[in-house]
């Protein structure tokens, strides 16, 4: 079995799946959605993320075609990021 498991959506019913989940050993960690899967700006996207940026954070991005604001707003959330105490 895989060490690790991704919900599409960062999504699930916990009352479905929590069970199934602890079961197995394990953790549900969720994460900060930025929102690139719209095809949103990279300005967008860090605007989005940005109010929940803190040590720690996991962002979910996307690399698609549709994604084309991740690789811009990456670069940003990157240095925001090392900003975060």
């Amino acid at each position: 079995m895989s060490d690790f498991f991704a919900f599409s959506v960062l999504f699930f019913s916990r009352g479905k799946f929590g069970g199934w989940l602890a079961e197995r050993d394990y953790l549900d960690i969720e994460g900060v959605e930025s929102g690139d899967w719209a095809g949103i700006s990279a300005e967008m996207i860090v605007s989005k993320v940005t109010p929940s940026l803190e040590n720690g954070t996991i962002v979910v991005m996307h690399s698609n075609d549709i994604a084309v604001g991740s690789p811009d707003a990456l670069r940003t959330l990157i240095r925001l990021a090392k900003l975060v105490q």
